[in-house]
């Protein structure tokens, strides 16, 4: 969210990013606003209090606001009643901003989550058809918002996932043989850890692959037997910039479908390729079809290395500056901004 405020100081617009947070939850900076003091729930009762007292804080800071800008911009709550009654009364146009599949991805964390999911099966449509403007990360969200909605005719907006730029490129110590990067800070289902594992038995290429991040048990039984991985635990950004030097490729989410979903923009994949390491995964992102730097592919080892060959010939710097077109934060959020404004007319002044 700083990088997203910082972009928008580099155009000169009138953008206002916060994040609206209970006490501590997150350090202080210019972007946060922290709810009322509310203590630290020790029950799932005094959970549920908590919610609501922060739903509640949260909303009402929105319309002591509301006099002051010209659009709200929101992300999207799952199954929210108060954002329902927020969209149905306020006076300013919203977008909400979706980053995922919401019921399809609920649908997987176990019967508290399909119980969500439901609740957010009925409830979402009604905010979705109540907001002014939907936006996602990705066309395949906003066309997933639209169409469980029954609202094709609202105008569709993309706004990607974007980094600060920054003279990020890592020092180029490729090693002979490829090596290969994989960072998560949990290995989910999604991820698609046990598909790499599976290619690794698969497959005799010649690769070493560096695992950052906490690995389920039974992941780690398997990674522990092939000589190729290393497991390196969660790393600081700088330890991972060190592994990077290395590295001719970082590998991003396998198993995507999984949360029924077949495009992603993730974070992950940016700073990857603001480091100068081209990036293989399983999943379509928002990048052109002529983008050299990242590769759809299935989970197959060789095909990896063999991508990570015909990258080799790319340095580091030409892969952060070709790749800095579709990822700079300031440069997404300026197309953004002329997207909003043709969809609102006269609604902005930015």
């Amino acid at each position: 969210m700083e990088w997203e405020q910082a972009a928008a100081r580099q155009l000169g617009l009138d953008w206002d990013v916060r994040i609206f947070c209970p006490e501590g939850s997150i350090e202080r900076s210019e972007v946060v606003v922290y709810a009322p003091a509310i203590g630290v729930p020790d029950s799932r009762l005094a959970k549920l209090v908590t919610w609501l007292r922060v739903k509640i804080a949260y909303y009402k800071w929105l319309r002591e606001r509301m006099a002051e800008v010209d659009v709200f911009m929101l992300r999207y709550y799952v199954h929210d009643p108060f954002q329902l009654l927020f969209l149905l009364t306020c006076k300013k146009p919203v977008v909400l901003v979706h980053h995922t599949l919401e019921v399809p991805e609920l649908s997987l964390q176990g019967q508290s989550g399909r119980i969500r999911a439901a609740l957010e099966w009925a409830l979402g449509p009604f905010c979705i058809r109540a907001a002014s403007l939907i936006a996602g990360v990705t066309n395949e969200i906003v066309s997933y918002e639209l169409e469980r909605s029954n609202a094709r005719a609202k105008p569709r907006l993309t706004y990607p996932n974007g980094i600060l730029y920054t003279d990020a490129t890592v020092i180029d110590d490729r090693a002979d043989g490829p090596e290969i990067i994989f960072v998560a800070g949990h290995f989910s289902a999604w991820h698609g850890l046990d598909l790499l594992l599976d290619a690794l038995e698969a497959s005799s290429a010649n690769c070493v692959i560096h695992l950052v991040g906490q690995l389920s048990r039974e992941d780690q039984v398997r990674a522990d037997r092939d000589l190729r991985i290393r497991c390196h635990g969660v790393l600081s950004a700088a330890a991972i910039r060190d592994i990077s030097r290395r590295c001719s490729l970082g590998l991003s989410s396998l198993a995507l479908h999984r949360n029924k979903m077949k495009e992603a923009c993730t974070l992950k994949v940016r700073e990857y390729l603001m480091m100068g390491l081209p990036v293989y995964a399983a999943y379509k992102d928002v990048f052109p079809t002529d983008f050299p730097f990242f590769k759809e592919g299935a989970p197959d080892l060789d095909q990896i290395v063999e991508y990570a060959k015909q990258c080799a010939s790319f340095s580091r710097e030409e892969v952060s500056s070709q790749s800095r077109v579709h990822i700079e934060k300031s440069i997404l959020l300026g197309q953004f901004k002329s997207q909003l404004a043709e969809a609102l007319g006269g609604h902005m002044t930015i």
